[in-house]
């Protein structure tokens, strides 16, 4: 087939003609008529184009370009000439897939384990990991989210090898003898790709809750954010100043926040060598660990569980409240140092006001308890000085 140009009247028409030969003469039969093109503009030309592909012949396109230049037409860039058959979304994927190779992601876990066969443990882990951070789902529902997504490309890993029986047999290998030892070496691995050091560890608990009676950990313990009736577990997580997750630990659900420091503190200093300030909540700020992390010369940064008054550090600050220093957000602060311990004692206005309001509501509730007892003694509806002294006790609760 050919493009050929006819004119008349002093306009060229162009058409697609289909030329046999008979005999001694040539027989043009037309394909597709094209017309005019003088005038053409982008949304004509691709519809001639789409047109000139349906005739099944690939050297028309070319042709028909060498004509629009050869008339001055000005073709866009051939980007918009490429065709889409499947769009792949690399976004997300692509950027934790990135990270991964930044800090040896793979190599390091494969490093620590001894598991021979198949897939290696490393991808499996990435791909496991990325999915938690992309599309959560069951491990029974990840071999059909890894095999849509583009992974398979970057991993060379084909999805037909992350089965649902290969997903829960990595699980056997992410156990704390060797994810903590993973931990250490990843993080590490963190600070050097992107050059800082760890200057603060911020340490914290929650919990999560089963419905079923499978889980070995799962106890009755304190709930965060969920009712007491329900089992859960208790997860202790370690981040550092930029909110990198340095480690974290699994407990049964009844540990409770005060024994969780001392094996976290352990932990950062033995398998990580790790010797930033420590900052924990007064759900861990016990006496006694306070206690601990002196002894081990911890730098730590804590909230207090004690009252101010019960510290008795009021008493120890000789500057008038209106010389605290102003700390912002209505608060003023002032100081107290006992041996290697510093103390900051914060008063906020508006707390202080709320307080205040609530010791007013219980102080004339009290009151008028008061005198209606008093009232019924007067009257005499109260015989005995120990009936009197029960119901005053009962005020003064």
């Amino acid at each position: 087939m050919f493009i050929q140009g006819i004119v008349r009247r002093g306009h060229t028409y162009y058409a697609v003609y289909h030329g046999k030969r008979l005999i001694n003469k040539v027989q043009r039969e037309t394909k597709l008529y094209i017309g005019r093109i003088d005038d053409l503009n982008e949304p004509k030309r691709i519809e001639i184009e789409n047109k000139l592909k349906e005739l099944g012949d690939h050297s028309l396109i070319p042709k028909f370009h060498a004509i629009l230049l050869s008339r001055g037409y000005n073709l866009p860039s051939t980007i918009s000439a490429l065709e889409i058959e499947k769009v792949f979304s690399y976004g997300q994927e692509l950027a934790l897939h990135k990270i991964c190779e930044e800090i040896d992601f793979i190599n390091t876990i494969n490093s620590f384990t001894t598991k021979g066969g198949g897939p290696e443990l490393g991808k499996i882990v990435e791909a496991m990991v990325i999915n938690r951070n992309c599309d959560p789902c069951s491990y029974y529902q990840l071999q059909d989210w890894f095999s849509r997504s583009s992974l398979p490309l970057f991993l060379k890993l084909f999805p037909e090898d992350l089965t649902y029986p290969v997903s829960l047999n990595a699980l056997n290998y992410l156990q704390p003898e060797n994810t903590i030892p993973m931990q250490a070496s990843l993080y590490e691995n963190i600070t050097q790709a992107y050059g800082y050091e760890c200057e603060r560890v911020d340490i914290d608990l929650t919990s999560t809750y089963f419905e079923g009676e499978e889980c070995i950990l799962a106890k009755f313990g304190h709930p965060r954010g969920h009712s007491k009736d329900k089992l859960q577990i208790v997860i202790g997580f370690v981040v550092d100043q930029k909110g990198i997750l340095v480690t974290h630990h699994v407990w049964s659900g009844n540990r409770t926040d005060a024994k969780s420091l001392k094996p976290i503190d352990r932990c950062l200093k033995n398998v990580f060598g790790l010797e930033a300030p420590r900052v924990v909540d007064r759900g861990m700020a016990t006496w006694e660990n306070l206690k601990y992390m002196d002894r081990k010369k911890e730098r730590y940064l804590v909230a207090l569980r004690a009252g101010i008054k019960s510290t008795k550090l009021l008493e120890e600050i000789k500057t008038p409240r209106n010389e605290w220093i102003d700390v912002g957000d209505n608060q003023v602060a002032a100081s107290v140092i006992q041996g290697r311990r510093k103390y900051v004692v914060v008063w906020n206005s508006s707390v202080a006001s709320t307080n205040k309001k609530e010791r007013d509501v219980k102080v004339t509730k009290a009151e008028d308890g008061l005198k209606k007892l008093l009232e019924s003694v007067e009257k005499g509806e109260i015989g005995s000085r120990s009936e009197r002294d029960e119901k005053i006790g009962s005020w003064q609760a």
